[in-house]
């Protein structure tokens, strides 16, 4: 009886693996958003064929979703999301 864990005890673990697992991927996401530039548009020269080529603009080039809790998302800038996803790792660890 000693020897074989509880449900609870397996249960707790599980989840204790998953958080674990998130809090990681978290910190992947956020070494990678660094590399992303702060702005969401980029002035560009777009190829209207093989010899037109005019000034545009690409749009949502830094655009991402973050979870903000209870199913809500929103649409920030990466440099955003950098501000935004250390509060979740600070959540995880505690």
């Amino acid at each position: 009886m000693g020897d074989d864990p509880s449900l609870y005890q397996v249960e707790s673990a599980t989840r204790l693996a998953a958080l674990e697992a998130r809090r990681k991927s978290n910190v992947k996401v956020l070494e990678g958003l660094d590399q992303i530039p702060r702005r969401r548009t980029i002035s560009a020269l777009v190829p209207l064929g093989p010899r037109a080529i005019v000034p545009g603009r690409i749009k949502h080039t830094n655009e991402v979703m973050v979870l903000l809790g209870d199913n809500y998302f929103a649409n920030v800038s990466a440099y955003d999301a950098i501000e935004i996803l250390p509060k979740y790792t600070t959540c995880l660890d505690s």
